[in-house]
């Protein structure tokens, strides 16, 4: 065999970063501890090809309620923005249509 031969791996295989710590922890590197902290450690991970990360801080999983609350927000923030683009399309379409009779 080959260095350069690439062997056939059957399943999904994920990158896992087993140890991060989020803004809440002690050990966190950073001194902000604000949600685009949060979104920034999501941002690097993704940037890095992560797919998985495990937050591991200190005797609290308050860091891991600030990423399900942000994930949420996020997704209600983005159902609004849906739901505005579709009544702002009718909006456009009625008028195009009224304008053209």
């Amino acid at each position: 065999m080959k260095d350069n031969d690439i062997i056939s791996v059957p399943g999904d295989w994920f990158q896992v970063d087993f140890h991060v710590h989020s803004p809440c922890s002690f050990d966190f590197e950073a001194n902000d501890k604000s949600e685009s902290e949060y979104i920034k450690l999501l941002e690097n991970a993704i940037s890095s090809e992560i797919d998985i990360i495990v937050i591991t801080d200190h005797n609290d999983f308050a860091g891991y309620q600030n990423f399900i609350d942000i994930k949420n927000d996020l997704l209600r923030t983005k159902k609004l923005l849906n739901e505005q683009a579709l009544r702002f399309q009718k909006l456009l379409n009625t008028n195009y249509l009224s304008s053209r009779k």
